[in-house]
């Protein structure tokens, strides 16, 4: 089986998470770290089977060489999943439930202190306005994210006055203001309107990064 290490957050959404007994329900979205782009947990949509929880899973718990177009295989139970400290659908993830989740499953803390997490959802970011040099330039679409190192790689950004076209862009390469809801770019408008056209269907390999780094002229994160 191939898989593709990088898959668009739109492509995983519905997608079946398989615990090693059975199918516990979809993916729904995925929590990551602001400062530094890492997914840290996928949220599972089990209405079906836990209602009014909210389940989540580290990335680290995925049995990454097993994933398809359908399904995404975890090194859980179900009745590790059902036994878990819950953690109720409509409430934000405190520091407090991320220790007793982490003592139940004996997951190690990626966290060096007790400050509530600075997560957010992906189904956030996606409209956020995404300005140029030369001023706002599209919206964010979609993200990319890498299923083997657990983060955000690339912005999905639907350009302005481009007939929909769409590009890849680095987190690594602007900053972000999410009060204002916005991704500040280091990159020409003209660039952009030149690069590559991102489609859905496309695999992003690392033929694809190394054209997309060179054109930009970045240093390229595998080496």
């Amino acid at each position: 089986m191939v898989t593709e290490m990088l898959r668009s957050i739109e492509s995983l959404k519905g997608e079946t998470l398989e615990a090693v007994d059975g199918p516990i329900g979809t993916v729904k979205e995925c929590y990551f770290e602001d400062d530094t782009w890492n997914i840290r947990y996928l949220v599972a949509d089990t209405r079906k089977w836990l209602p009014g929880r909210k389940v989540l899973i580290i990335p680290d718990a995925l049995k990454v060489a097993e994933i398809d177009s359908e399904r995404m295989p975890v090194k859980m139970t179900k009745e590790q999943i059902e036994n878990s400290p819950g953690i109720e659908a409509d409430k934000p993830v405190s520091r407090q439930d991320e220790e007793r989740i982490s003592e139940y499953y004996k997951w190690p803390p990626y966290w060096s202190n007790g400050d509530d997490p600075n997560l957010r959802s992906t189904d956030e970011i996606v409209g956020y306005d995404v300005f140029s040099k030369e001023g706002k330039s599209g919206v964010v679409d979609d993200l990319i994210i890498d299923l083997r190192d657990g983060i955000i790689r690339y912005f999905v950004v639907v350009l302005d006055g481009a007939s929909g076209k769409r590009v890849l862009l680095s987190p690594a390469w602007d900053s972000i203001e999410h009060n204002k809801k916005k991704v500040v770019l280091d990159v020409e408008r003209e660039k952009m309107l030149k690069a590559r056209e991102y489609m859905p269907d496309t695999a992003v390999n690392r033929e694809y990064e190394e054209a997309l780094f060179d054109y930009y002229g970045r240093l390229k994160y595998w080496i």
